[in-house]
């Protein structure tokens, strides 16, 4: 559990503190398309403290002090969380790392991005910084399943996966495989050979997520179509019915 590696580490509990940049993808910025992947929707990550125009170290000095009275704790994990947080210009990408790492009570940083978001500059810039604090990468995979991967308008294959996490092992960096339960048209061996994989590539974590519907998004518009029928308790019986199991979100407000 991620919550026990940080307090051994750092010797007490430790928390997130989600930061967003106006970072973008290839997927939206036109290198590989434009509308994105079929279940995302970007503005659901969205920290409550980005909305009104504040800079990284005004998020986190507004995260810090939310988190630290819900919680009760001292010590913050620096949370790139929107889109690809790698993708960009490696000076801006350092600007934007050094200043959330500014501040004494930030003991890590937490990166989200794409297998093919991992540009050497960017590696090299990463591997430094990892030398004097605690850094991981989170890393999109959803499944180990090309034909899938497609559908979801993902815009790269599993070898491309592989090649990132085995680029990233070279820089001894840690990598957390981002997963997706229940995807449409996903088969229960298609799931078991994702948990596979990872286990080979030796991966530092993995974060599973529930297959779940966002307004906005282009699985949103196929399940007001009709066109979607989304896991339950018959095909996914492991799920505990609860009174809005598999509903369609919306981004948080």
């Amino acid at each position: 559990m991620l919550s026990s590696y940080l307090r051994q580490r750092h010797g007490e509990r430790v928390q997130k503190v989600s930061l967003h940049c106006g970072f973008t993808c290839p997927n939206r910025d036109g290198t590989l398309g434009t509308e994105g992947c079929t279940f995302c929707d970007g503005r659901a990550l969205e920290p409550a403290g980005y909305r009104d125009g504040r800079s990284v170290a005004e998020q986190l000095e507004h995260g810090i002090a939310y988190v630290a009275r819900r919680y009760g704790v001292r010590r913050f994990i620096a949370y790139f969380q929107d889109y690809s947080a790698t993708y960009g210009p490696v000076d801006r990408l350092e600007a934007l790392y050094c200043s959330a790492l500014g501040r004494p009570e930030v003991v890590g940083m937490a990166i989200s991005t794409r297998p093919d978001c991992l540009q050497p500059d960017a590696l090299d810039l990463l591997e430094r910084i990892a030398g004097q604090t605690d850094v991981w990468l989170e890393v999109g995979l959803q499944i180990a399943d090309d034909r899938l991967l497609e559908s979801l308008r993902r815009g790269h294959s599993v070898a491309c996966f592989v090649e990132a996490v085995e680029a990233l092992h070279r820089r001894r960096l840690k990598v957390c495989a981002h997963v997706i339960v229940g995807l449409p048209g996903a088969t229960r061996e298609a799931e078991r050979r994702t948990g596979r994989l990872l286990a080979s590539l030796g991966v530092w974590g993995v974060k599973v997520h529930a297959f779940h519907v966002l307004h906005d998004t282009e699985m949103a518009r196929r399940y007001l179509s009709g066109g979607l029928e989304l896991p339950n308790n018959r095909t996914m019986p492991s799920v505990r019915r609860t009174s809005l199991p598999w509903s369609l979100r919306r981004h948080s407000a």
